[in-house]
């Protein structure tokens, strides 16, 4: 279902659009739990998968007991020498 959430977030990127993705990290081998729901490496990488380009990526650390590492991404959707990259 996150698979599908995050395609479907993607697919509303329009040509030359861009995407800000705030949100907690996780480590793959953690389950997810939630809200707020943390995503993984391998399920940002579906950004890219997805035909979005990564423009930016800041990681940093909230809370002063529990540390809690964030990411602030920008993706956007490039044109290609062909054409827009088609949504997949």
């Amino acid at each position: 279902m996150r698979a599908q959430v995050i395609s479907q977030i993607a697919a509303l990127v329009a040509p030359n659009g861009t995407l800000l993705v705030i949100t907690r990290h996780r480590d793959a081998n953690t389950i997810p739990d939630g809200p707020p729901w943390a995503l993984s490496d391998a399920e940002l990488s579906q950004f890219l998968e997805l035909g979005l380009t990564e423009v930016q990526c800041d990681r940093f650390i909230e809370g002063e007991q529990t540390k809690i590492e964030q990411y602030r991404l920008e993706y956007c959707r490039t044109r290609t020498p062909g054409g827009w990259e088609e949504q997949q």
